[in-house]
């Protein structure tokens, strides 16, 4: 086999492991969730620790985190989307009519970028 025939095949067979282990959607939206629901967490925590609350008081704040939780995980569902590249694919996030990819996907992983995490602290606080 020729070092030309040999690179041909190298090249091929990096592109087939690439199309083959490109993920999904669905992990690019775990993934976003992931990060979100440990920003929350913190967030949550640092607000029950400062506030002291009561009973009806603690289960208006359970109540309220529940409603939180489930806004966001429809946000994610209906502002994240990926665009599949076939070897790779990116994270878009849409709000208020622009988009932003803050994520990409290759080799089964997918890797968030800070953007998110620095624009859940400014609309969050």
């Amino acid at each position: 086999m020729t070092t030309r025939l040999k690179w041909i095949v190298g090249i091929g067979v990096v592109l087939i492991l690439l199309a083959i282990t490109n993920p999904g959607e669905e992990v690019h939206k775990r993934e976003v969730k992931k990060i979100v629901d440990i920003y929350m967490s913190t967030v949550i925590d640092e607000y029950r620790a400062e506030n002291s609350q009561t009973g009806l008081e603690k289960l208006g704040v359970e109540v309220g985190i529940m409603l939180g939780k489930k806004m966001v995980n429809n946000f994610i569902e209906t502002s994240i989307y990926v665009d599949d590249y076939f070897l790779f694919s990116t994270t878009v996030a849409t709000r208020k009519g622009k988009t932003k990819v803050i994520g990409y996907g290759i080799l089964k992983k997918v890797y968030i970028s800070d953007k998110l995490k620095n624009s859940i602290k400014e609309n969050v606080k």
